[in-house]
């Protein structure tokens, strides 16, 4: 059952409603204790959402916080999964240099689990560790054994096919088919692992084939295309082709080349150029804007905390279309996290994005989630000052202006985007879920220049949505 209303005044009033009746949903299920089956239930639950966490932060190379994801789950009673928290904890120890740390975890593993595959695994990793710590000849024995083991590469991925048909049936009951094709996706995914390095490479992408005007509207989609290479001793990785980045600046999709170093145990070093990729339709490199920007991830307080600092610089045809600083901080520990995140323009001296977000969960499992969002719409840079104009390019529109009036073009198209969200969720049991959100957003007036016309502003405008989820009803 959902509930949506939108409002644009009297949210303070719905919002307070919203909690209070979520509340008083809440208090049988705080009132009495829990039974053997349910704390059961939400053992498990805890658990899957652990180790998911886990595996996530070890995929990003989080691993401070995968360290105490690993911890957590090896704190809670025993389980399915027991013996490999305990086998990546050693890992993420590992591949943070803390060496002591891992060896100790290995060989308790080996003495808790002795006749399995993952002894077999973590004994290897052991060997490897305590054959650096010894003389050089060993150590290059050792290495012309491994060179001499078989590598094979891991190959995995998905391909789906669908046919779309679009037919409209006219009032003379002639009909007319506006859209017939194929559409073909593929995620190919290579792993090759040889000791301590790893290389890896992907293609995501489609095809959409045409039936239609002699196959006019065939389009290929490359989402990403890269090969990244990573050494875990060294701590070097490197990843050159089409891909993603969300963090040290990057406003999402490029074709280039990102790298990073481990320089110091506390220290992370990030280097990243390449072209921006606007539409994943785009089959060509275009090279016209490019950029490139360096960041520095900070393990400096605790393991429950990530700081990162970056600048980034992007240039439009020779002209500057975008400088920036800014910086991240995460904070995650059992049950609490948060995220910071600013980008402030030195070019245009004025803050890009400043994103808030924190998650609380209780012991009832009654979880708390808040976000503030507030940014420029659309992000600020010398390009914007082309929306609404006729000129293709920016130095088609430098006939017309000077930079400094492309400039101010581009800060009046550049609106104000401000929203504010606070949700609730309560499992009742392992079938039902409650939850509130409500959420308030604003988007700023833009002012009437060089032939655009102004826009108004959006006011106020608040969503709050009441909802109960079931599950396995069948």
């Amino acid at each position: 059952m959902t509930h949506r209303i939108s409002r644009r005044t009297s949210w303070l009033r719905s919002a307070i409603a919203i909690v209070l009746s979520l509340v008083l949903l809440s208090l049988p299920f705080l009132a009495f204790g829990e039974t053997g089956a349910q704390a059961d239930t939400h053992t498990s639950a805890e658990v899957n959402r652990l180790i998911e966490e886990a595996r996530q932060a070890m995929a990003l190379q989080q691993y401070p916080r995968a360290v105490q994801l690993y911890t957590k789950l090896l704190e809670l009673p025993p389980h399915p999964y027991s013996s490999d928290a305990l086998e990546y904890l050693g890992v993420a120890r590992e591949r943070r240099g803390q060496m002591a740390h891992a060896k100790k975890i290995y060989r308790k593993y080996i003495a808790l689990y002795p006749k399995t595959k993952g002894a077999i695994r973590v004994q290897q990793r052991l060997t490897a560790i305590l054959t650096a710590e010894q003389s050089p000849q060993k150590k290059l024995r050792l290495a012309k054994k491994a060179r001499e083991e078989k590598q094979a590469w891991q190959v995995y991925g998905g391909l789906s096919q669908y046919y779309r048909r679009d037919t409209f049936k006219l009032n003379n009951n002639a009909t007319r088919t506006t859209v017939s094709q194929l559409e073909t996706s593929l995620d190919y995914n290579a792993r090759l692992r040889s000791g301590e390095t790893e290389i890896r490479t992907r293609f995501t992408g489609g095809y959409d084939y045409s039936f239609l005007n002699n196959n006019a509207d065939n389009k290929l989609e490359i989402r990403n295309l890269y090969v990244d290479s990573r050494d875990f001793r060294s701590g070097l990785s490197a990843r050159i082709g089409r891909q993603r980045q969300s963090s040290g600046g990057v406003l999402g999709r490029f074709d280039g080349l990102s790298a990073a170093m481990q320089v110091a145990p506390q220290y992370k070093l990030n280097l990243v150029a390449g072209y921006p990729v606007l539409t994943s339709a785009l089959d060509t490199i275009d090279t016209s804007t490019y950029f490139f920007g360096a960041s520095v991830d900070a393990d400096i307080i605790s393991d429950a905390w990530d700081i990162s600092t970056y600048f980034i610089q992007q240039h439009n045809e020779r002209t500057l279309d975008r400088q920036a600083v800014g910086a991240e901080v995460r904070y995650f520990t059992p049950g609490k996290s948060a995220l910071a995140l600013i980008d402030y323009d030195l070019y245009f001296a004025q803050l890009n994005t400043f994103l808030a977000l924190a998650s609380w969960t209780f012991e009832n499992e009654l979880t708390l989630n808040t976000t503030v969002d507030i940014r420029n719409s659309p992000t600020i840079t010398t390009s914007n000052a082309l929306i609404g104009q006729t000129a293709g390019d920016i130095p088609a529109l430098l006939n017309s202006y000077s930079k400094s009036e492309i400039k101010q073009l581009a800060q009046d198209r550049t609106a104000d985007s401000k929203s504010y969200t606070m949700s609730l969720t309560l499992p009742v049991n392992e079938r039902i879920q409650l939850g509130a959100e409500m959420t308030v957003s604003s988007l700023s007036a833009t002012p009437a220049s060089a032939g655009v016309e102004a826009t108004p502003s959006s006011g106020n405008d608040t969503y709050y949505t009441v909802d109960m989820t079931l599950g396995d009803l069948f």
